[in-house]
């Protein structure tokens, strides 16, 4: 288990001290937005500079056009040739779910690629299934889970018609939900989505190991 707080604000300075404040005060690892009204793109080496990484495991989402991939290429940049990072990582590339949010198809045919470039840092991941998305619409935790698991399949057929072995894909997936003040409902819905995600792996021939949900 880990405390995530979520950082967007434009000002990296502004950004840096509550990073800061916020690392000091019981949190554990960070989730950065980057792109159009967030922190700049190119500002993430900046923001992450007393960021002790083999501590903090760090997410990024990219925002606005094409934020999604320059999110993911600035962490790789940022991280390239470290092994140290702390497991829990994420590049936050979600696709589908933004095809889902904006109606603009996306393109799979790059996701191997990237995660193979991922796959070189131990405990980072490419991808984050946003079922918040899906929530966000009106969906109930029933049709969230459904469609969760659904992108997440797609994501697997992308990663493995890429090149990557059925326990590579899956280590390169992480599963984001709601949770509402219905605690009982969610509780449910994560126990629900971790056994449908284990029956998914068990059918693509996973090890055990490899198919346990990663869920924020």
């Amino acid at each position: 288990w880990d405390v995530r707080q979520r950082h967007a604000h434009p000002d990296v300075a502004v950004t840096r001290e509550a990073v800061a404040a916020d690392l000091a005060n019981g949190v554990t690892s960070l989730w950065l937005v980057l792109g159009e009204g967030a922190i700049p793109v190119g500002a993430l080496g900046e923001v992450l500079e007393d960021v002790l990484l083999d501590l903090a495991p760090v997410t990024v989402q990219g925002v606005g056009a094409g934020g999604g991939a320059g999110a993911a290429e600035a962490f790789l940049s940022l991280v390239e040739g470290r092994t140290d990072l702390a497991p829990g990582c994420s590049l936050g590339l979600d696709p589908l779910g933004l095809h889902a949010a904006s109606g603009s198809p996306q393109d799979l045919s790059g996701l191997a690629d990237v995660a193979r470039r991922a796959a070189a840092h131990a405990g980072l991941r490419t991808v984050v299934v946003d079922g918040t998305v899906f929530s966000d619409a009106g969906a109930s935790a029933v049709e969230e889970l459904g469609c969760s698991i659904a992108a997440g399949v797609a994501y697997l057929r992308a990663l493995t018609d890429g090149g990557l072995s059925a326990d590579e894909a899956f280590a390169q997936l992480e599963f984001r939900y709601a949770a509402s003040a219905d605690q009982f409902t969610t509780i449910a819905g994560l126990r629900a989505a971790r056994r449908l995600w284990d029956r998914v792996g068990e059918a693509s021939g996973a090890s055990p190991d490899a198919r346990a949900q990663r869920q924020h």
